[in-house]
């Protein structure tokens, strides 16, 4: 990319939903239907949820100006049309993957904190906007895309543990586990279970499909968050942990796309996520906004 390219060109993530479609090996990635982003800003790591016969999606929404990402959502109805995004939760640190578990205790969020070196578990006082910190579950590491996973009597977390020095989407899959949501945290007598960059960072919610545990990680094996990997779990136990590469799925479903990074469905929809390249002649304005912004608010 040339000098006057870097300058205005604008590397713009954007999130895209579809009618539910059956699981298949490999996924078809037909009928989606993207939601742009404003300029200046992108929106990723999209999640759907369900709640009172009303479907939400939550995502990432990155702003230039803040340099940082908030959670977002909006709501999609039967016909597929969608409010404008409400900001739901901002932090003085970037928030991003914003995983969702919905239990008979409430419906709880564990947002991306890597940027605070904390992994954060937040209720819904009053969904979809309102939301509490409930409880700091790990401190002291960075740990991102963190994803819950019910089995066996336990709760599983997995997570993609990095460190400073490891370029952005670099990391080790790392396993705990507890008897609940709010037990004691032990690892995994395997962690980190995985290091292959290409399998490693989680990439959306660990479903069942078939009898099978399949669990969608990110391929940052040449670039960041380049395509999603669909794996199965063979062996989920306290001290063995197993799992093997099912398909890939690739950025070529829409014109342009250069990447995808997270696959997450519900009982209603299937959302995604893709990056494209545009043309911002504002972006030079937009970056000493953003200087200024952090200068001097």
């Amino acid at each position: 990319m040339t000098s006057l390219e870097k300058l205005f060109i604008f590397k713009q993530w954007f999130i895209a939903f579809r009618k539910k479609q059956s699981f298949s090996v490999p996924l078809a990635m037909d009928g989606f239907q993207i939601i742009p982003p404003p300029a200046g800003r992108f929106f990723a790591d999209p999640f759907v949820i369900e709640n009172e016969r009303k479907n939400y999606i939550f995502f990432e929404d990155y702003r230039l100006r803040t340099r940082k990402g908030v959670i977002s959502c909006i709501e999609i109805d039967e016909q597929g049309n969608c409010t404008e995004p409400q900001t739901i939760l901002e932090k003085e640190y970037h928030l991003a993957y914003p995983f969702l578990l919905k239990t008979e205790q409430g419906i709880f969020m564990i947002p991306d904190t890597s940027a605070n070196n904390t992994i954060e578990l937040y209720e819904a006082v009053k969904f979809p906007d309102q939301w509490v910190l409930k409880r700091v579950l790990m401190s002291g590491f960075k740990a991102s895309d963190s994803t819950i996973y019910p089995y066996n009597g336990k709760v599983w977390l997995f997570t993609n543990a990095m460190n400073s020095c490891e370029p952005a989407g670099k990391g080790e899959l790392c396993v705990f586990y507890a008897d609940s949501l709010f037990g004691e945290w032990k690892p995994h007598r395997c962690n980190p279970v995985n290091q292959d960059p290409r399998t490693a960072r989680p990439a959306g919610n660990i479903f069942l499909h078939d009898g099978k545990i399949i669990r969608p990680s990110q391929n940052c094996s040449l670039e960041y968050g380049a395509s999603v990997m669909v794996n199965e779990i063979t062996r989920l136990t306290e001290t063995e942990y197993v799992e093997q590469q099912l398909f890939e799925i690739g950025p070529e479903w829409y014109q342009n796309n250069r990447r995808l990074h997270t696959y997450n469905s519900n009982n209603h929809w299937e959302v995604i996520d893709g990056l494209i390249d545009i043309v911002d002649v504002f972006k030079p304005v937009r970056w000493l906004s953003s200087y200024w912004f952090r200068c001097y608010k």
